[in-house]
C-alpha cells in the first residue's frame, strides 16, 4: 500500500513539474498569448462596435407615368415619408434612364409606377407595382420583397384615402344638386317647367341607361380590389441566386486567400529555421528570382485548387459563370499574387512557423468578419469598412459575385485596387527580404 503511494505521490509530482513547466513557457511567450487571446477578443469587439444597429438606407428611384402629375404627386408625398428607409435620389418619369442607373450600380432599387391605374380598376384587375433591384443577397432580395409589399399597402391606403375624399367630395356636390333641384320641382314653378320643358322622353331613357350602366359596373367590380387597388412585383436585375450559389464565391475567396499566404509565410519561415537561408545566400540565386520561383508555384497550385472549388460549385451547388470562365481567372490569379504578397509580409512580421500561423488564423478571423462572407460592407459603420478593404478576399468576392452570379463584367475600382495590392505587396516583401539578405 505505502509503494502505491509513494508511486502516486511521484507520479503527481511528475505531472505538476510538467504544468509548471508549460504554464512558465507562456508566461515567457506574451506575444503568442496576445495573439491567441487579445487578438480574437478585439476583433470580436471591432466586428460588435462595427456593426450597423439599423439597416443601411437602399438608394432608389421611383418612377412615374409620363404626364401624370397627380399619381407624380402621390408618389413624392410617399417617398418624404420613406427618408428612414429609402434614400430617394429622384422621382422621374424616364425609366430607361433610371434602369441605366440601376445596371450601373448607382441606385439600389428602381421602383416602377403603373400607368393608368383606374383603368385597370374599372376591369376588375390590380394595377402592378415593379420593384427591380440589383441585390442577389437571398436576404437583402427577401426584405425587398417585404419592403414591397409594406409599399404596396401603403400606397393603397392613400389612394383608398384619397379616391374616398374624392367621392365624398361628388357625392355632397350631386346631393346639393338634387336638393336644389327637388325644392326647384316642388315648388309653384315646378310645373310650370314641366310644362315649359322640352326634353324628350328618349333621350332622358338613354341617360338613365347610361347611368344604369355605370352603377351596374360598380357593382361588378371585386371589393377586394376596389379596396387594394395595387399589386406589387419584386425582381432583380442579377436574376435569381440561391442561399448556396450566393455565399459560394465567398468560400472560394476565403480559402484562396488563407491557403496561399499561409503557405507562403510557412515556407519562408522553414527556409529561415532550417538555415536555407543561408546556402542561397552563398549560392547564385537572387533573392528576387526565388520569389518570383515561389510566386509561380503557388499561382500554379492556387489556380489548380480554385479549379477543383469552383467546379465543385458549379456542379454541385449550380453557381453559374454568367460573364465567363476566362473573367473569373483573371480574378482568381490576381488574388492568388495579393495573398502571396501578403504572405511575403507575414513572413517578414512572424520569425516562426508558430508565429505565421497564428497570423494567419487572425486574418482568417478579419477576413470572416470584415471580408463580407457574413455581411455585406454596407452593413458596417463607415469606420469599420477599411478593415476589409486591406484584405484580398474582400475585393475578389465582390467581382466573383459581379461576373459569377450577375454577368457583369470587372469593376474597375476592386480589380484595379486588387492588382494593386498585389503589386505593392509582393514590391514591399521583396524589398524587405533583400534588405535582410544584404545585411546577413
Amino acid at each position: 500500500m505505502r509503494d502505491v503511494m509513494g508511486r502516486l505521490r511521484l507520479s503527481l509530482r511528475r505531472i505538476g513539474g510538467v504544468s509548471r513547466k508549460e504554464l512558465v513557457e507562456l508566461v515567457r511567450q506574451p506575444a503568442m498569448l496576445f495573439v491567441l487571446v487579445v487578438g480574437p477578443l478585439l476583433i470580436l469587439l471591432l466586428f460588435g462596435s462595427g456593426v450597423r444597429a439599423e439597416d443601411p438606407a437602399v438608394r432608389s428611384i421611383f418612377v412615374t407615368p409620363p404626364g401624370d402629375e397627380q399619381l407624380a404627386e402621390v408618389v413624392r408625398g410617399y417617398a418624404d415619408t420613406q427618408s428612414e428607409r429609402l434614400t430617394i435620389l429622384d422621382v422621374t418619369d424616364d425609366r430607361e434612364d433610371a434602369m441605366r442607373e440601376l445596371r450601373g450600380r448607382r441606385v439600389d432599387v428602381v421602383v416602377v409606377f403603373p400607368e393608368n391605374p383606374i383603368e385597370a380598376v374599372e376591369q376588375n384587375d390590380r394595377a402592378t407595382i415593379e420593384v427591380i433591384h440589383s441585390f442577389i443577397d437571398p436576404l437583402e432580395s427577401q426584405a425587398i420583397r417585404l419592403f414591397t409589399r409594406g409599399a404596396v399597402s401603403d400606397l393603397n391606403d392613400i389612394l383608398l384615402s384619397e379616391a374616398v375624399e374624392e367621392a365624398q367630395t361628388q357625392a355632397a356636390t350631386t346631393l346639393e344638386e338634387v336638393e336644389g333641384l327637388r325644392e326647384t320641382l316642388d315648388g309653384p314653378a315646378g310645373s310650370v317647367l314641366m310644362a315649359q320643358s322640352d326634353t324628350d322622353p328618349e333621350d332622358l331613357a338613354i341617360v338613365l341607361d347610361d347611368a344604369s350602366i355605370e352603377l351596374e359596373q360598380l357593382i361588378e367590380i371585386d371589393p377586394d380590389v376596389v379596396a387594394a387597388p395595387l399589386d406589387g412585383r419584386a425582381s432583380s436585375i442579377g436574376g435569381r441566386v440561391t442561399t448556396s450559389q450566393f455565399y459560394a464565391p465567398a468560400v472560394v475567396a476565403l480559402i484562396l486567400q488563407h491557403l496561399t499566404l499561409t503557405f507562403v509565410a510557412l515556407a519562408r519561415s522553414r527556409e529561415r529555421e532550417l538555415g536555407t537561408v543561408e546556402l542561397f545566400g552563398v549560392s547564385p540565386l537572387r533573392e528576387v528570382e526565388r520569389i518570383a520561383g515561389q510566386a509561380v508555384a503557388y499561382v500554379l497550385s492556387g489556380s489548380a485548387l480554385a479549379a477543383v472549388l469552383l467546379a465543385a460549385v458549379s456542379l454541385i451547388l449550380g453557381a453559374p459563370f454568367r460573364a465567363g470562365v476566362g473573367t473569373v481567372a483573371l480574378v482568381v490569379v490576381a488574388e492568388l499574387l495579393a495573398s502571396i504578397g501578403v504572405g511575403l509580409l507575414l513572413s517578414r512580421v512572424a520569425r516562426t512557423t508558430t508565429q505565421v500561423v497564428q497570423g494567419a488564423m487572425l486574418i482568417l478571423l478579419l477576413s470572416v468578419f470584415f471580408g463580407g462572407l457574413l455581411l455585406s460592407p454596407e452593413r458596417l459603420l463607415p469606420w469599420a469598412q477599411p478593415i476589409g478593404d486591406v484584405l484580398p478576399m474582400s475585393h475578389a468576392l465582390e467581382l466573383l459575385r459581379d461576373s459569377m452570379l450577375r454577368g457583369l463584367p470587372l469593376a474597375a475600382g476592386p480589380i484595379a485596387t486588387l492588382v494593386g495590392m498585389a503589386v505593392g505587396t509582393i514590391a514591399i516583401g521583396s524589398w524587405l527580404a533583400i534588405r535582410e539578405e544584404h545585411r546577413g
